[in-house]
């Protein structure tokens, strides 16, 4: 294959839709009308991790009795408390056990008991698990009272495509909005074939997908993501509404 021309500007568009490692051929135009193709793979992250001014190595491995033996500083165990220790430390992993010790650990108290830590494990459980009820429910509230105030106010069943309601003056603004509602347009192509109100939508009424679907499409987290980039009057005005 013959190699690009130096000192020109290159045009290129990539769809967001390739994932890390796929291949691709790829399309690409320069300022003085040379197009050519190549072949393309996506990177993929790997580790370790690289920062700037990135110093240091990878902590040692250590044995659980030297990681029960560090936080024996902090909290107070009898020869009982120690084996039950040991194993809430493999059910729940040390570095969740070590914060919980850290959040309890107060420097100018005593050491805290095997209790306190047990009973802030009991209260995580109970809240997590009270929570992942409820979720459901806040997140079914959450879109459709979004939705109801939009369609009132602006009569429009694509007014969550337009910009006017969204964070978009500055280039960083703008940048994350096309960011954050690509990632969403994404998603409404990838369930394209199992989900039938977007499959009838694409098929009937040349793709415009109504705000009902498109937000009972997303996830929660991609739903929160599209609200994160709305103007803050929006906001103001829907929970007021």
């Amino acid at each position: 294959m013959e190699k690009a021309p130096k000192n020109n500007v290159y045009h290129v568009e990539l769809q967001t839709r390739y994932k890390p490692f796929d291949e691709f051929n790829l399309s690409i135009q320069s300022d003085n009308g040379i197009n050519f193709i190549t072949k393309a793979t996506v990177k993929g992250e790997t580790l370790p991790i690289i920062s700037d001014n990135q110093t240091g190595v990878a902590k040692k491995d250590d044995s659980l009795d030297n990681l029960v033996a560090h936080l024996e500083e902090k909290i107070q165990l009898n020869n009982d408390e120690r084996v039950a220790f040991k194993r809430l430390i493999r059910e729940k992993m040390y570095f969740k056990v070590a914060y919980f010790v850290k959040l309890l650990y107060n420097e100018n108290k005593e050491k805290i008991t095997y209790n306190d830590l047990c009973n802030l494990f009991y209260f995580d459980n109970f809240l997590r698990m009270s929570l992942n009820r409820l979720l459901p429910s806040i997140e079914q509230f959450a879109k459709s009272t979004l939705n109801s105030y939009l369609l009132e106010k602006y009569g429009d069943s694509q007014i969550y495509n337009n910009e006017k309601i969204y964070k978009t003056n500055a280039n960083k603004d703008k940048r994350l909005f096309n960011q954050t509602m690509s990632t969403c347009i994404t998603t409404i192509k990838e369930v394209k074939k199992s989900n039938e109100a977007v499959r009838h939508h694409v098929q009937n009424h040349g793709g415009y997908i109504p705000m009902w679907i498109f937000f009972d499409t997303l996830t929660f987290g991609q739903f929160n993501m599209l609200v994160n980039r709305m103007e803050k009057s929006v906001l103001s005005d829907w929970t007021c509404s």
